[in-house]
């Protein structure tokens, strides 16, 4: 009779570690996952992939932009956005390549956390001298100038001045219409005391 209850006290335990070693696929790109184990890893693949021809080409076969797309419009998930924004080289020019798409849903996302990361990346690629840079980074840096939210505003407008260092995107700047009132709107409602 004592076995049998000790058969019955190990049967949970046995049962609760069977399921923390079993492999759960809704788990495999958990927030915990991501944060703790090399999981991670597989979007600095993909970030490779999209930096080269082939792997735009493999990318484009096997369809990986939908699963990124898909990725980046999972409700409740900041950090897969900024994982994938993050990794994705926005260098090449080929029409096959639609990192600069996925980094557009980037700024358009319902999160303000994505799409400050968002304008402050596309800063970065400002810097970085992407190649015509100018032509689309301009432009996803004048929709946030609407945003809703004053931190992607005020974002926005610091890469736009930051940008227009250059003659290219002072010239597109122009050509975009975008008024100084746009860009000191923000920091003239700050010195009001707004």
């Amino acid at each position: 009779e004592d076995s049998d209850r000790s058969d019955e006290a190990d049967e949970p335990r046995a049962s609760e570690k069977r399921r923390k070693s079993a492999y759960e696929p809704h788990t495999f790109l958990g927030e915990e996952q991501l944060r703790t184990t090399m999981a991670r890893e597989y979007f600095v693949i993909v970030g490779l992939l999209s930096a080269s021809p082939r792997g735009l080409q493999l990318m484009q076969r096997y369809h990986v932009w939908q699963l990124l797309t898909a990725l980046l419009t999972l409700e409740g998930r900041p950090d897969l956005p900024l994982l994938i924004m993050h990794t994705l080289n926005c260098h090449s020019n080929s029409e096959l390549s639609q990192s600069r798409s996925l980094l557009a849903l980037c700024c358009n996302s319902p999160l303000p956390e994505v799409r400050l990361a968002a304008a402050r990346h596309v800063g970065v690629l400002a810097t970085a001298h992407v190649p015509r840079f100018a032509e689309w980074g301009m432009a996803l840096l004048r929709g946030q100038l609407a945003d809703g939210d004053p931190a992607v505003r005020e974002a926005a407008q610091a890469e736009i001045l930051e940008a227009c260092e250059t003659p290219e995107c002072f010239n597109r700047l122009i050509a975009l219409q975008i008024t100084p009132e746009q860009l000191l709107s923000e920091y003239a409602s700050i010195a009001k005391g707004r």
